[in-house]
């Protein structure tokens, strides 16, 4: 069901979220390439082997800024680090494809006014094509989904200081198919496109239509250039959306707002489904989400930057589907940092794109809170208008820089995805326990290590810690229920369970007939009544000096014995394996004799 049907007078409730500070995944390395001025990386594009980053550079190249490339491996190794660009201003704001093939960058070259442009390199960053698009005044793109042969971009278009949002494709080859320039009255922005299904969704700002001085704009549209429909998201302060990305059959969109305030901004979540629901969250200073993805488990990651103490500080958090935070990051030291694109590798490995000028930066956990507020969607109704977009080949110049200090990087996170394993080794299921103290043990893995384990004896807590092994003492005879959970880094679980049976207690038997020193006749009858805390197992009767017999539970015997004095023995067996015996002594007569007439 498209997303636009269900977005039309929907409210967005924000309600109230809170997460405890967490341990957060590791940062398994961190890469920084700068020089004398400043740069950062804007987009992540991890393969199978090696991760493409794209942004700008003001150390390196030709102009006041270059685009800036770089590959690495996923060890971390740089493979090629590349500018692009000519005497303007160059920069690349996204990059999609297969970095073990080919990838198409966009941008802008910005010379006074601006004009797109859409380059598509090989692996090693050669350039395949380079296009500029240009229409009305300036023209600047910001983000391109490349699937298939077609390759869709958003942006914006300006003509006589009236912005409007802008969509483009062009095919393999760089050639423009279409392209779509849709506004109202002031000022629209696309900066993300995504797909859910087959149909595509930007997302942006816009001042011309909303309950605020701006509000978020949501534009869907299929491969062909039609829009299916548009609607903003916003309250009555100021809402913007950044980026966008496919949760399941919905939409999750991250950007700011300073609604609940009017003047503070916040970082902005929210999913568009057939429930929509949205959260803003707070790590303690002003600050704005810039990227979104979902990993293998359906967990929301969202970096973004924030201001502390006038200085800029990269921001990450950790939401699942119900937006509630499982942990919260800042990142920084004493100079700027920023957190910008986010994306997983096919192996599931996280990588996040930024800046810092501070090379001893590193993650450290916060505790995020949010508050309710209410968004308002409303379906739009954007005009279209006819901005003559044209596509031109484009000269690039490439070099390769020699970086001094870090500037832009990428981080690859411990993305613990997968929870930890673990397994029950003692008491084993369905076991019986003769004591009231156990010893209770268990085996654990992960791959990125195990925090804790908390272990529950009949749904109660009775150990927390690293050991996996611990005395328990039971509260008495009967079933017991035993669980352990493991607990990794990234607040990921597994567990294990069992149930036991805990006989405390010995078995009891007493024979009832025959008496003790009767005289009784053949068939001999012997019963016994006996009984335990947890039931019997069995009995089993010997006769004199011969062979015990297992009788299973019944609880008497016929026999047939000679003539004279006899003991019988009865034992019982609890299912612990205790036994309990009695016995009695009888004479068995010879009976009447018979003497023919």
């Amino acid at each position: 069901m498209r997303l636009a049907a269900l977005a039309l007078a929907t409210l967005l409730i924000l309600t109230a979220l809170v997460v405890v500070s967490q341990p957060i995944p590791g940062v398994l390395w961190r890469r920084g390439y700068g020089g004398s001025l400043s740069e950062e990386f804007w987009s992540a594009l991890p393969g199978d082997e090696k991760v493409f980053l794209v942004g700008r550079t003001a150390s390196f190249g030709n102009g006041g800024y270059d685009a800036l490339v770089a590959v690495l491996d996923l060890q971390g190794d740089l493979e090629i680090l590349s500018t692009m660009g000519w005497t303007a201003n160059d920069a690349f704001y996204s990059a999609s494809g297969d970095p073990e093939s080919s990838v198409i960058a966009v941008g802008e070259i910005d010379d006074g006014s601006s004009v797109g442009w859409a380059v598509e390199m090989s692996s090693n960053t050669g350039v395949l094509w380079a296009r500029e698009l240009s229409g009305g005044d300036s023209l600047y793109l910001m983000d391109v989904l490349y699937e298939g042969d077609t390759a869709v971009a958003v942006g914006a278009i300006e003509e006589d200081d009236n912005w409007d949002a802008l969509i483009v494709a062009l095919d393999s080859q760089g050639n423009l198919l279409w392209s779509e320039s849709l506004g109202g009255g002031d000022w629209e922005e696309l900066r993300a496109v995504a797909k859910v299904g087959n149909v595509l969704y930007a997302v942006g700002t816009t001042s011309s239509y909303g309950s605020g001085p701006s509000d978020g704009l949501v534009i869907e549209f299929d491969w062909s250039g039609n829009v299916l429909g548009a609607w903003t998201v916003g309250g009555s302060g100021s809402d913007w959306l950044l980026d966008c990305a496919s949760l399941g059959d919905g939409l999750v969109v991250v950007g700011g707002t300073n609604t609940p305030s009017g003047s503070t901004y916040y970082p902005l979540v929210a999913v568009l489904s057939s429930t929509t629901q949205a959260a803003y969250l707070d790590f303690g200073m002003p600050a704005e989400l810039y990227g979104v993805s979902v990993d293998a488990e359906g967990h929301i990651w969202v970096p973004g930057q924030g201001v502390d103490d006038q200085d800029l500080q990269g921001v990450l958090a950790k939401l699942d589907q119900g937006l509630t935070p499982l942990w919260g990051a800042t990142y920084g030291g004493s100079g700027e940092e920023g957190l910008r694109g986010i994306a997983f590798s096919p192996g599931g490995a996280m990588f996040v794109a930024g800046f810092s000028t501070t090379p001893s930066s590193d993650l450290q956990t916060v505790s995020i809170t949010s508050n309710a507020l209410y968004l308002e969607t409303r379906s739009v109704d954007l005009q279209p208008v006819d901005a003559g977009v044209q596509a031109s080949s484009s000269v690039v110049y490439r070099t390769d820089p020699n970086p001094t200090d870090e500037e832009a990087g990428v981080m690859k996170v411990a993305d613990d995805q997968s929870p930890p394993e673990v397994q029950i080794t003692q008491p084993q299921d369905g076991e019986v326990v003769g004591e009231a103290a156990i010893t209770a043990s268990w085996a654990g893995q992960d791959n990125e290590g195990i925090e804790r384990y908390d272990v529950y004896l009949d749904g109660e807590l009775v150990y927390s810690g690293t050991s996996t092994t611990v005395q328990i003492q039971l509260g008495g005879s009967g079933q017991h229920s035993l669980r352990v959970v493991a607990y990794d880094g990234a607040g990921n679980t597994g567990s294990d369970e069992c149930t036991f049976l805990a006989d405390l207690e010995s078995p009891w038997v007493n024979i009832t007939s025959p008496l003790e020193g009767e005289e009784v006749q053949n068939p001999v009858t012997v019963s016994w009544e006996g009984g335990d805390d947890c039931g019997v197992d069995h009995y089993e009767v010997k006769v004199d000096d011969g062979e015990w017999t297992n009788v299973g539970v019944n609880e008497s015997v016929q026999l047939v014995l000679q003539p004279g004095n006899h003991t019988v023995y009865v034992r019982v067996y609890d299912l612990y394996g205790r036994c309990s015996e009695d016995s009695v002594n009888f004479t068995v007569s010879a009976g009447i004799e018979e003497f023919p007439l």
